[in-house]
């Protein structure tokens, strides 16, 4: 499912991966460990499509990033450590355009979206501009408007690090 060989990305003269080699099968979670600057949130907007490597090639669901990129950010759906979400829109907005950006009906989204937001205890508050949300809040709502699309590969950079740390259920889309 994602496949990374040889992969160097460099900023000047710091080199922030060297040489990376990972593979993740279908069905499998991998997780990027290291301290600050180790090159986990580098290798990761590689992955997904968004900084192109020094040296070393990038495959994501079978298809080859650089040579297919538009193929590759279609089968991914990514959530990045800083969430940033139009203060005005409130939840069910954001899962319904997030739906449409990937061209799902509205059935599909509308059939997605209430377990969703409910698995994410945001079901009551859908229709609360995100104006007034917690940045944990922001995070989830985020968090489920990259399950709607069903991707084939979800990838998360720091994914937990704006909500509690008490648990909730587990959501199913």
């Amino acid at each position: 499912m994602i496949h990374v060989q040889g992969l160097r990305v460099r900023y000047g003269e710091f080199v922030a991966v060297d040489n990376l080699d990972l593979r993740a099968e279908a069905g499998r979670i991998l997780a990027l460990l290291g301290p600050n600057g180790a090159g986990k949130s580098s290798t990761i907007r590689c992955i997904v499509g968004l900084q192109a490597p020094d040296a070393g090639s990038v495959t994501v669901a079978d298809h080859d990033v650089r040579r297919d990129p538009k193929a590759a950010r279609r089968a991914v759906s990514y959530l990045a450590e800083v969430t940033r979400v139009h203060d005005a829109l409130c939840p069910q907005e954001y899962l319904e355009l997030k739906g449409r950006l990937f061209d799902l009906s509205e059935a599909t989204i509308a059939a997605r979206a209430e377990p969703l937001l409910d698995g994410f205890g945001l079901l009551d508050r859908r229709h609360e501009p995100m104006a007034g949300f917690s940045k944990g809040m922001v995070q989830k709502a985020a968090l489920a408007a990259a399950l709607i699309v069903a991707p084939r590969v979800l990838v998360l950079d720091e994914p937990l690090s704006s909500t509690s740390s008490r648990p909730s259920p587990t959501p199913s889309p």
